[in-house]
C-alpha cells in the first residue's frame, strides 16, 4: 500500500441494530482496526459516531454499505502529491457529492464547470431574464 492519507468518517442518522456488525466489519476491512459495538452503539439513536484514520484517504467498504443502506455519512480526508484532499457528503435522496479541497480546505471548482457557468449566462438576454422575473414561478 502506497502512503496513508488521513480522513475523517462521520455517520449520521438512526442505524438499525440489525445493520450493525456489518458496519463493524466493512469499517474493519476499510481501517484494519477492530470497533466495538458499543463505540456504534448510539447510532441506534440518532446519534452521531466519528472516525479517525490514516488509510487510503476513504472507507470504500464503509461507504458503500452506508449508501446502500441509505445511511448519511460525510468524509474529509487529507491530500497528496497524487489527490486533492476532498469533503464527501452522503444524505439520501438529498445529496451525494464529492468536494475536491484545495490545501486551505476551500472547493475547488474545475475549470469546465466554470467554463459550462459562462456559457448558461452569457445565455441570458434582457428579454429572456425579463420573462423568469415576471413569471409566477421565477425559476
Amino acid at each position: 500500500m502506497g502512503d496513508s492519507i488521513w480522513c475523517r468518517l462521520r455517520i449520521g442518522g438512526e442505524i438499525k441494530k440489525s445493520l450493525i456488525p456489518e458496519l463493524l466489519k466493512n469499517l474493519k476491512e476499510d481501517t484494519g482496526d477492530t470497533i466495538e459495538f458499543e463505540e456504534l452503539r448510539g447510532l441506534t439513536q440518532g446519534g452521531l459516531f466519528e472516525l479517525d484514520n490514516e488509510s487510503i484517504g476513504q472507507f470504500n467498504e464503509t461507504e458503500k454499505f452506508l449508501e446502500n443502506n441509505n445511511i448519511p455519512f460525510a468524509r474529509n480526508s487529507d491530500g497528496n502529491y497524487e489527490y486533492l484532499a476532498e469533503l464527501r457528503i452522503f444524505i439520501p435522496q438529498v445529496v451525494n457529492v464529492a468536494f475536491p479541497l484545495d490545501p486551505s480546505g476551500n472547493v475547488v471548482m474545475p475549470a469546465e464547470k466554470l467554463r459550462q457557468m459562462i456559457a448558461s449566462i452569457s445565455a441570458v438576454t434582457f428579454d429572456t431574464a425579463a420573462l423568469h422575473v415576471n413569471s409566477e414561478k421565477p425559476y
